[in-house]
């Protein structure tokens, strides 16, 4: 799905002479400046004819379009040397499973997508590096200008447990229709067919609790006996110094999935997961980081298959 502009956090940058003596500065000293944020993609090198998925981190990426827009064309572009420097232009499946724009329609849109992108190929190809897919259009208007629809930045490193510790990676399966919040407003689309997204992201997964359902047979003389035990497991998800593009990501999408695929990293953490199948649940309440633009939140979950826990008594 498109991420639009939103690729910065905002920090400060004091301003003035860098040889006086360090004090508060003035209000109108201080200038806003933009820092990129990158999603990590962790990948083994070489890339091996059997793929580790916990080693090799796989993402996709989509996008949809009106009928104004006649063409839409996905160029995977790297960082180099600070300038955006194409890389390749998706034609087939080569990099992941490629849909070309209008093979698929929902609701009047045209879109176009690669699904389960294989970062180690990329890797192999290119090497490592800060990368983002970007979608170029055309208009049916000749005289209209498109702007240029971009994904995440990832940055693409060989994996290691060094670089994987405290993170989590988090695959998401989403269907049905959503809302999206876009410049001009919300828009209503549909997930691509059969549609699966991940993303590694700098957290804790865990915390294990859980909560039972028990239902009862109750008999004339007042007594009852238990006739299910249902023992539902919950979790919670830790994620700190979220900027707002990541946090609406998680807000919106990831909680909204129909299932989301847990792998923990955290070489400490007490209830450590190797791959748990869960849904989200409880609300959405993150406390804000005051004049950076980020914030923290514990999101909880609940296991996909509770009926996996369930003790019918005989």
């Amino acid at each position: 799905m498109s991420r639009g502009d939103a690729f910065y956090v905002v920090g400060f940058k004091i301003t003035g002479d860098p040889d006086a003596v360090p004090s508060v500065p003035d209000a109108n000293e201080l200038e806003l400046v933009e820092c990129c944020y990158d999603l990590s993609i962790l990948v083994e090198k070489d890339n091996p004819a059997v793929q580790d998925p916990k080693k090799n981190d796989k993402t996709s990426y989509f996008d949809y379009f009106d009928l104004s827009i006649n063409s839409a064309t996905m160029i995977l572009a790297k960082c180099v040397d600070g300038a955006e420097v194409d890389q390749v232009t998706i034609t087939d499946n080569t990099y992941g499973t490629f849909s070309d724009f209008g093979v698929e329609t929902h609701d009047g849109n045209n879109y176009i997508s690669l699904k389960n992108i294989n970062w180690t190929l990329i890797y192999d190809t290119f090497g490592a590096g800060r990368y983002q897919f970007r979608i170029e259009t055309t208009s049916v208007l000749p005289s209209t200008t498109t702007t240029p629809r971009r994904d995440f930045v990832y940055n693409v490193q060989e994996f290691t447990n060094l670089r994987a510790n405290t993170t989590v990676f988090m695959k998401h399966f989403n269907t049905g229709n959503f809302a999206e919040l876009r410049t001009n407003g919300a828009t209503k689309f549909t997930y691509p067919d059969n549609w699966e997204d991940g993303k590694r992201l700098s957290s804790i997964f865990g915390n294990d609790t859980d909560e039972m359902e028990e239902s009862y047979t109750v008999y004339n003389d007042g007594s009852d006996e238990p006739v299910e035990r249902k023992i539902i497991p919950k979790y919670t998800w830790e994620l700190d110094d979220m900027p707002q593009n990541i946090k609406q990501y998680v807000q919106f999408v990831v909680r909204s999935a129909k299932r989301v695929e847990m792998t923990n990293y955290q070489n400490n953490n007490p209830t450590k997961h190797d791959t748990i199948s869960v849904q989200a649940t409880g609300g959405f309440d993150p406390e804000y980081i005051k004049q950076y633009s980020k914030s923290g939140v514990v999101i909880e979950f609940k296991h996909y298959y509770p009926d996996n826990f369930t003790v019918k008594q005989c």
